[in-house]
């Protein structure tokens, strides 16, 4: 049997269950076993696959992973730095999804071509190191966006 790790910052715990619930037919079609738990202030899942299946439950991975930062983590990293006034609550969510949309390829495109040598995934640790360029990226995004809106 083979062992993949996935951790994540305990706040971040639906990142883990977004995996297991997303591969949880893989993951029984390949007889995988999956353990949940919190260790240290972190969420891990805990994969044990049959080493015949390793590379296809790891491009599922990778695939879960890059859809984990190029939705979640590029939400909250918006929703921190895009404030402008002149919207309503509604208004401003709908802009940030709209951001998130607008290149949610590219941006998942990215981040899997940093992901192809991993077998121990710490998904915020890859976000805060392996990722600089998307993170400047997001930034310039960040200041094309106006201060405040109005409704002219």
């Amino acid at each position: 049997m083979a062992t993949i790790i996935i951790t994540d910052k305990d706040v971040n715990e639906s990142n883990m269950f977004y995996i297991q619930t997303g591969l949880s037919e893989v993951f029984m079609q390949t007889e995988s076993k999956v353990l949940y738990k919190e260790v240290n202030g972190r969420s891990a899942l805990i994969i044990s696959c049959p080493i015949i299946c390793y590379d296809i439950i790891k491009a599922e991975i990778d695939d879960r992973c890059a859809d984990v930062i190029a939705v979640n983590y590029k939400y909250e990293y918006f929703k921190e730095r895009i404030r402008p006034e002149g919207l309503s609550g509604i208004e401003r969510e709908l802009l940030l999804t709209s951001i998130i949309a607008a290149d949610l390829e590219d941006d998942k495109r990215y981040v899997l071509s940093r992901l192809k040598s991993e077998s121990e995934y710490a998904i915020d640790g890859i976000f805060n190191f392996k990722l600089r360029a998307l993170k400047q990226k997001w930034q310039e995004i960040v200041e094309y966006i106006p201060k405040v809106f109005v409704n002219e």
